[in-house]
């Protein structure tokens, strides 16, 4: 019987069922199962020979019923018991044996009950014998738990009691007796089953216990067997590991003596090299070598150093060596090495010979050299410099044969780093004292400023840079400059580069405005550190200064022109919409007058109209000539002709009180100008001049204006300070005036637009923007010059042109109005410009065909071409623009004549403001007179 390992105690027994709680019911009902089964089988048989063998008193006691209690025993019940004794062979009987037995013993109960009511008085009375009999068989001989059997048994009572009340009814007398019969008879079947079940389960339970007490036993048994087996392991282990503790102890010590023996030795030698001059490096080098040869017991020491230069594996030149021996008789004047020798060494591997006549037959070479010297025993190390092989120390041996060991590897190794770090200190102060002469040079010869500075504001040491820089005499007088004082212009920019500094310890590229000795300002660009004592408290500042003032000044100059540029753009789309609106009012109010009686009420007004448009058309003009949108026609002109030309209209500007100056350079180069920019260039300057000289409060020296004119060549040097131009020859016209002059800020700030000094309603602010403007559409530059209460200068640098001057003739043309009777097309997508154009020309009794756009223009053109004489289109207009839509009519009318009009330009028909050559166009806004004549000119043409 196997029985579990799990404690019993845990488990009880439930007084009714008499089953076990917990897992030891399974095991039990097997254990029982394997136990029961061969006593269950024999049982079957039996009860199947007992049951067929009274079918023979069936016959001898109840003969008139036999037949019916035959099918009752050999038809009902042998069949079914045979079946269970045939499930009792197969797998599934011990999960279903309790309700097989069970049902076994209800069927013969029920048969026996069924013939003591079929069987007739007095035999009937021999059947209850049968009826304890299977009562026996099932509280007993079957072994059927207490619970099933107990329900066999009632079930054959209650079965009995409900044939005897109301199949067959049995006196009253003889129910009472039977029911005492088989309620004794079951009740006593019960105690025997309880008891036969419940001392089977103690006794399991007990077995269960003793199990479990034997494995307790038997663990316990193992673990004492296993723990004597681990601490005799433990005493044999402990006793040998004291001995080999004895044994290293003594070798440790041993060890430890040559440890510190070697430890002194190198305390001694490090000493040695701290004490030593850089001069005296060969006796401290030799002085080692002999020591540790001595420590060692060999015969010979060496340290070898290999040319500074690359070397490969067959260069086994030693460059120096430095060479110790024992014994004079054995003095050798080289240290043998071989290719093989050299490449180990250069591979970082130590060439370790305990015996060299044991040496392999590959290196047949080294064996028979170092047998001719006399070489018992080689050590060799190689020396490294920053990861580098440089040579090699070693130890040999002559006398006899030495097994090297770890220390003997690690005292070359220590010694030959000790003597590289010394071969290396001496070469770092080489490099430092040429290091110390280079940065010396650079010092002294670098362009920006070097410095040391104290807390204090003290300049302790500065290049010759800095003095140069700060203007002053020499490095004495700088060196007596208070840095808050005298160097800062705002003390703010110095607490914030003090901050920074404490905070990060650096600044790097930190702008601030200083002062030079004659008190101008310079701005630059400062990289500093603090330098720390051991303390961590700042002793000194040290750093460069670059000075960025003209850097700064350019990117100022580059800033403005963008501004500038950007607000040009916007001025010129509004001029070129503005164009749009004057053209319309400019036109109809010339319709209007030319319909008109000058006496009329009305005339007066309309001609308000018209000077009020003019003043308009001025703004626009210097709007585009500001935004460099302006439509020039420029030709070869002499600056000096065109200054003397406007000398009368000049003096007329400026007053009687004010003296105009010419100082015009005789043989002054020719430029390409459009003379009318030049004289509003020249009108807008002077009268700056004047109101600039009205505005001084004091009696000004003199009251004048000079205009100037000079030939100029400007070179890579000054194009370097004055961004935008470039080298060459260039025009200079000088206008200077003894005015009011200007500040630093005014002069930042005087091309932009809109800007003025003037009171309110006294000046645009377009006056020098318009200049600006004109200059920069010509590829040319201005500057300005001033200082306040001394007066202002304006420099203007036009490109000359090597082409000759062209006459100029101002014709007078007749201002008449002349039409025609030609066909002429207006594209126009201007609404009111495009009406006003169209009424105008048909009251000069032109045929008009209008167009909105260039799409619907070309399609007219397909279907109309031969009725077109002239086609006026506006440059500018969405979807097909009027250069696109004049190069789709040249190809199906090629000598269709083209005049083309607006108001803004846009690199359509012009190139930077100048027209393309053989266009037509007039600008925006035009009058009636003004477009007539252009159109006679050019059909007439």
């Amino acid at each position: 019987m196997k029985l579990s390992a799990t404690a019993p105690d845990k488990y009880g027994i439930h007084i009714l069922s008499l089953s076990f709680t917990g897992d030891i019911e399974r095991e039990y009902r097997r254990n029982y199962f394997q136990q029961s089964l061969r006593h269950v089988r024999i049982s079957l048989l039996l009860a199947i020979l007992v049951y067929s063998v009274f079918g023979f008193l069936d016959a001898l006691l109840v003969p008139q019923v036999k037949e019916i209690l035959w099918i009752i025993r050999y038809a009902l019940f042998l069949p079914f018991a045979l079946g269970v004794y045939t499930l009792s062979y197969t797998k599934y009987f011990e999960k279903y044996i309790q309700v097989a037995l069970s049902t076994v013993i209800l069927f013969a109960g029920l048969g026996i009950t069924t013939m003591i009511i079929i069987a007739p008085y007095p035999g009937s009375y021999s059947y209850y014998a049968g009826l304890i009999l299977v009562f026996f068989y099932g509280y007993t001989f079957f072994k059927l738990r207490f619970v099933w059997a107990t329900l066999a048994g009632w079930m054959i009572v209650i079965s009995y009691e409900i044939a005897a009340i109301w199949i067959t009814p049995t006196p009253l007398e003889i129910l009472i007796n039977n029911n005492f019969f088989f309620l004794a008879g079951n009740t006593i079947g019960m105690l025997a089953c309880w008891s036969i079940e419940f001392f089977s389960r103690r006794d399991f339970m007990q077995a269960c216990l003793l199990e479990a007490e034997k494995k307790k036993v038997d663990e316990a048994n193992r673990q004492l067997e296993r723990r004597v087996e681990e601490r005799t392991i433990q005493l044999v282990q402990t006793n040998e590991a004291l001995q080999k503790k004895i044994e290293e102890r003594m070798l440790a010590e041993h060890a430890l003596q040559r440890r510190i023996r070697m430890e002194q030795l190198i305390t001694t030698l490090s000493t040695q090299f701290i004490h030593l001059e850089l001069d005296e490096n060969d006796i401290g080098i030799q002085n080692s070598l002999n020591a540790i040869m001595e420590f060692s017991g060999s015969d010979v020491s060496y340290l070898n150093l290999f040319p500074s230069e690359t070397y490969d594996s067959t260069d086994y030149i030693i460059h120096r060596d430095w060479l110790v021996e024992i014994d004079a008789e054995i003095v050798n004047e080289h240290i043998y090495v071989s290719p093989w020798l050299i490449d180990q060494i250069k591979k970082e591997k130590n060439i370790e010979i305990d015996d060299t006549f044991d040496l392999s037959s590959k290196r047949a070479m080294e064996q028979k050299a170092f047998t001719n010297i006399g070489i018992k025993s080689v050590l060799r190390v190689p020396l490294l410099i920053k990861g580098k092989v440089v040579g090699f120390i070693g130890l040999e041996t002559r006398r006899s044969c030495v097994k090297w060991n770890q220390e003997h590897k690690s005292l070359l190794k220590i010694v030959g780093d000790m003597l590289m770090i010394t071969l290396e200190r001496k070469n770092a102060q080489n490099m430092i004292l040429k290091s110390e002469e280079k940065y010396r040079s650079l010092f002294e010869k670098s362009k920006d400023v070097v410095f040391i500075s104290t807390p204090e504001n003290k300049i302790i040491n500065i290049n010759p840079a800095g003095i140069e820089l700060f203007g002053y005499a020499s490095k004495e007088e700088f060196l007596q400059v208070d840095i808050d004082k005298q160097l800062y212009f705002d003390m703010e920019d110095r607490k914030k580069y003090r901050r920074e500094l404490e905070k990060y310890g650096h600044v790097k590229d930190f702008e601030l405005q200083l002062k030079k000795k004659d008190g101008s300002k310079i701005t630059v660009l400062e990289t500093s550190n603090a330098v720390y004592d051991e303390d961590n408290n700042v002793i000194a500042y040290q750093g460069i200064i670059r000075d960025v003032t003209s850097r700064r000044e350019l990117e100022l100059q580059l800033s403005r022109s963008q501004k500038i540029e950007s607000i040009g753009l916007l001025a010129g789309g509004v001029a070129h919409d503005f164009n749009n609106i004057i053209t319309a009012v400019k036109g109809y109010a010339d319709l209007t007058m030319m319909t008109m009686d000058p006496e009329n009420e009305y005339y007066d007004n309309f001609q308000g109209i018209i000077r009020a448009v003019q003043r308009a058309e001025d703004l626009t003009r210097q709007l585009l000539a500001f935004s460099r949108k302006q439509i020039i026609e420029t030709r070869v002109v002499d600056i000096n002709n065109v200054i003397t030309g406007l000398n009368k209209m000049l003096y007329k500007l400026i007053g009687e009180d004010i003296n105009l100056e010419t100082v015009l350079s005789s043989g002054v180069d020719q430029i390409k100008a459009d003379p009318g920019q030049l004289e509003q260039i020249l009108v807008n300057m002077i009268i700056n001049s004047r109101d600039a000289i009205n505005q001084r409060t004091e009696q000004a020296s003199e009251k004048k204006i000079t205009i100037e004119t000079r030939n100029e060549f400007l070179d890579i040097t000054y194009i370097a300070n004055h961004p935008g131009c470039l080298v060459g020859d260039y025009v200079i016209i000088c206008i200077s005036d003894t005015g009011i002059g200007m500040d630093k800020d005014c002069q930042s700030k005087i091309f932009e637009p809109f800007f003025t000094t003037k009171e309110r309603g006294k000046g645009t602010g377009l006056g020098l923007s318009t200049v600006y403007g004109i200059v920069k559409q010509n590829h040319g530059n201005i500057y300005v010059y001033s200082e306040v209460n001394k007066g202002t200068t304006f420099k203007i640098y036009w490109p000359k042109t090597e082409l000759a001057e062209a006459e100029f003739q101002e014709i007078e043309t007749e201002k008449k109005v002349v039409g025609g009777k030609e066909t002429i097309m207006i594209v126009e997508d201007d609404d009111e410009v495009r009406n006003f154009a169209c009424e105008a020309l048909r009251s000069l009794n032109y045929q008009i065909i209008e167009a909105p756009n260039g799409i619907q223009a070309l399609e007219i053109v397909k279907q109309n071409h031969k009725r077109i004489d002239l086609l006026i289109t506006d440059v500018i207009m969405p979807e097909m623009g009027g250069k696109e839509l004049a190069e789709k009519i040249a190809g199906i009318l090629p000598n269709l004549k083209i005049l083309f009009t607006s108001g803004y330009t846009d690199n359509h028909i012009v190139r930077s403001g100048r027209l393309n050559t053989g266009i037509n166009f007039i600008q925006k806004p035009f009058s009636i007179l003004d477009i007539s004549k252009k159109i006679r000119t050019i059909i007439d043409n």
